[in-house]
């Protein structure tokens, strides 16, 4: 038996309900426990310079690339079209899936930058999904499915973190322990990529909008 494990032997069922109320709230462990939990001179296992988060399902970049095919975009409606910013951008809003219209993006911004967006978008804000395994209604017909749960969640999100710009900052809204999730697989995009800014939202919008 290790010596970690002998301290988890040796807690007290009130030490074991008070840790876990506390794991539970996702608060941060109060310094006592660093040396209730582990041996005095425990070190942390040496690990290589980089990690893997590895899970059923997930594809490699290439692949991600090679099957999602690029979808022209079906404009839904077009902001200050009658008066365009200095530069002519106007806000864009588009119906379909949010995959392959960042790959259409992805393959506009190498190619004849219809849309006007290379070298120009410097923040992308990601809202839902949020698995909260609910349905969410808008004028009483569904608006969108928010039940993407564990593995198939995080490569959901990954799918589209590969295709978005890699020099722009990512604000991600929602719970906290998803943000920290979504954050985990951001990290591992920006150390891979080495120009990635990671910004997580405290804030969540009602309604998921």
């Amino acid at each position: 038996m290790s010596l970690v494990q002998q301290k988890m032997n040796s807690l007290t069922e009130t030490e074991k309900r008070e840790l876990t109320q506390l794991i539970d709230s996702d608060a941060p462990l109060p310094e006592k426990w660093r040396h209730r939990l582990f041996p005095a001179h425990a070190r942390a296992p040496e690990t290589g310079k980089e990690y893997r988060l590895v899970y059923n399902g997930k594809l490699k970049r290439e692949e991600v690339l090679a099957r999602t095919p690029a979808a022209p975009w079906q404009l839904v409606r077009e902001f200050c079209a009658k008066r365009p910013h200095a530069d002519g951008w106007r806000n864009l809003l588009v119906w379909g899936d949010n995959l392959l219209a960042l790959r259409e993006l992805v393959a506009d911004q190498k190619g004849p930058n219809r849309f006007g967006t290379q070298d120009k978008i410097k923040l992308i804000y990601i809202d839902p999904p949020f698995a909260t395994r609910q349905d969410f209604m808008k004028d009483k017909e569904k608006a969108y499915r928010d039940k993407v749960l564990g593995a198939q969640f995080i490569e959901f999100l990954r799918r589209r973190l590969i295709l978005l710009h890699v020099g722009a900052a990512i604000n991600i809204a929602g719970p906290r322990p998803l943000r920290l999730k979504k954050r985990h697989v951001l990290s591992n995009r920006a150390r891979r990529r080495r120009s990635s800014t990671v910004a997580t939202s405290a804030r969540t919008l009602a309604g998921g909008y």
